[in-house]
């Protein structure tokens, strides 16, 4: 058996590199539906909430975009990734200030 590898490593990093970024915009955008949900029956009841409503399922779109684009290159679906994380913390931050987990969103990216 041969268990040479003909790959070169610049290959197999950008190989696993898409793998992973696919893999998190998938579990991202697959996640973030039950959020976008409770986000809409929210701006539902209360119609003073549906300019942030709009604003999330506008992102929400755009992460599943992202998921299901595969064809754009990495570095433009994975810095989409990043816009829209910043967008929500933005967004979360205009809502609830200081005290609110924008900041945590913030920290995090």
């Amino acid at each position: 058996m041969d268990f040479r590898n003909t790959e070169s490593p610049k290959d197999t990093l950008r190989r696993w590199r898409t793998t992973i970024l696919d893999s998190s915009l998938t579990v991202a955008a697959i996640l973030s539906l039950p959020a976008i949900t409770v986000i809409i029956i929210d701006a539902f009841s209360a119609p003073d909430h549906w300019p942030v409503g709009v604003a999330f399922c506008i992102l929400e779109l755009f992460l599943i975009v992202l998921a299901v684009g595969r064809r754009l290159a990495p570095s433009v679906r994975a810095t989409g990734l990043l816009l829209v994380g910043y967008a929500a913390a933005i967004i979360n931050l205009t809502q609830s200030g200081l005290v609110g987990v924008a900041p945590l969103y913030l920290l995090a990216l």
